[in-house]
């Protein structure tokens, strides 16, 4: 049996974990709105950003990647690419404060910060990861806004990007709630086209999605070092990445918002 000695345990105070996720003061927050959809994007946004790195990767993951080429079971439910940490929203209680309040007094969302519940989790992606069940096509969020905090540089081709669903009668939809307006010959057929876009096909290379004939892609938002972007969950988009061999990590920390 091992003896473990206090010093090999990573302590901190509290302070010590809020400052980690401190928002620089001198950061350049703005809201924008682009066709389909309003975001609120920020630069020079943490004050410690690979401090906040260097701490995040010190906790666990299962990989699903790793866990099916070991001949394994996944138990990881969700489809994001790569790996996913998931944290409790304990170690960033300030930094969750101070996003709503972000979100709030730029009039992305109107929510009741007593009725607001938080999630936290990263996102990393890296060379050679594969896709599952075409994981790299457009999708909508469970919750309400999400704020993505960079803390790698992936490079220049690395983005979130967003999409619109269209008809063969020319319906563009960008979001959850304009499909739900719209008529039941385009929700048939969408939903028709959905199914068989989605349809799993298990394991193959990551692909860097740009678009097709069903998902029309309009916009990006660079996946900027120390950059943050904040949007509605309700819009299609999709990670974009260069998972070859030359490709950089992409880490994010991510902090979820939606209403009790």
């Amino acid at each position: 049996m091992r003896d473990f000695h206090i010093t090999e345990f990573s302590r901190y105070t509290r302070e010590e974990i809020e400052t980690l996720t401190e928002i620089n003061p001198d950061a350049e927050i703005k809201l924008h709105q682009v066709d389909g959809i309003k975001y609120i994007r920020a630069t020079n946004f943490l004050k410690r950003p690979d401090d906040l790195a260097e701490f995040m990767s010190k906790f666990p993951a299962e990989d699903k990647n790793l866990t099916v080429a070991a001949g394994q079971k996944a138990d990881v439910g969700s489809s994001a690419p790569g790996f996913q940490q998931y944290i409790r929203n304990f170690y960033f209680r300030a930094l969750n404060k101070n996003l709503f309040k972000i979100g709030y007094d730029l009039k992305l969302h109107k929510y009741n910060q007593k009725r607001t519940e938080f999630d936290n989790f990263t996102n990393c992606c890296y060379p050679g990861m594969k896709a599952y069940h075409k994981n790299y096509l457009p999708h909508t969020d469970r919750f309400g806004i999400a704020a993505n905090m960079y803390l790698t540089d992936p490079g220049t081709s690395s983005s979130t990007s967003f999409f619109r669903l269209k008809t063969s009668s020319g319906t563009l939809i960008h979001n959850e709630f304009e499909l739900s307006c719209a008529n039941d010959r385009d929700v048939q057929e969408l939903k028709e086209r959905y199914t068989y876009d989605s349809s799993g096909v298990g394991w193959e290379p990551w692909v860097k999605f740009k678009g097709n004939d069903f998902y029309e892609f309009y916009y990006d938002i660079p996946a900027e070092y120390n950059s943050m972007s904040m949007y509605r969950g309700n819009v299609w988009h999709s990670l974009t990445y260069d998972a070859s061999e030359k490709s950089k990590v992409r880490y994010s920390l991510v902090t979820a918002m939606m209403q009790k």
